[in-house]
């Protein structure tokens, strides 16, 4: 037998677990939507649609809320940057999976309106009804229903929107303009949101079908 002592195994290694990365969340922009060139369009839009798209909704909660406090600092909002917000958006819901979760996004993207200077609130939710418009004939039976929902929350916030300021004259009738130019305008009227034909009735119908009610809850 050997005189040499028999090494054992120490412990093993530890295994490092890969940290999860925090979210990329696009900057505010800091002349806080008044300084020079706030109204001019910009790529300041694009991070936030990107990451609004994303597949993961840890990414996209914490894009939703920098993106709220970024439209509540701007006194105005170009309409390309917009529908590249609302573009992010559509696909944020389009990821959302779940009952709860889906109604939970709904409910912000409508209630964000509120925080929003005037000019940028008008443009927000108009951009919502074009968009939806848009990409109707795109939605899938799977997801149609939560698409319906958001139309619903987001025409029900908008009511709210003239509610809260006590159906002032100025306010409800630009709201009542959006509406009838941006959701409810047929596709072959001369200013139709669209720039092609679109098959958009069934979202014309389902927001007259719940216009009335979410009037009435106001």
């Amino acid at each position: 037998m050997s005189g040499t002592a028999k090494k054992f195994p120490g412990p093993a290694p530890e295994i490092n677990k890969p940290k999860r990365a925090t979210p990329y969340v696009p900057k505010l922009p800091k002349d806080g939507g008044g300084g020079a060139g706030a109204s001019s369009s910009s790529n300041g839009a694009n991070p936030f649609a990107r990451q609004l798209a994303s597949g993961d909704k840890e990414v996209r909660d914490a894009t939703f809320a920098a993106l709220a406090k970024w439209l509540n600092a701007r006194k105005d909002v170009p309409m390309l940057d917009m529908k590249k917000i609302w573009k992010g958006l559509f696909y944020a819901m389009w990821h959302a999976d779940g009952w709860d979760v889906q109604e939970e996004l709904a409910e912000r993207m409508g209630e964000a309106v509120h925080e929003m200077k005037h000019k940028v609130a008008l443009c927000y939710l108009g951009v919502f009804y074009i968009t939806a418009r848009r990409e109707w004939i795109g939605i899938d039976r799977h997801r149609m229903d939560k698409y319906l929902r958001l139309v619903r929350r987001m025409t029900s916030h908008a009511l709210r929107y003239c509610a809260n300021r006590d159906w002032a004259e100025g306010a409800t009738s630009d709201v009542s303009q959006m509406f009838t130019r941006a959701a409810m305008a047929p596709a072959s009227a001369p200013n139709a949101p669209s720039e092609r034909g679109v098959v958009d009735v069934g979202l014309r119908l389902h927001l007259a079908e719940v216009f009335v009610p979410e009037l009435r809850k106001v």
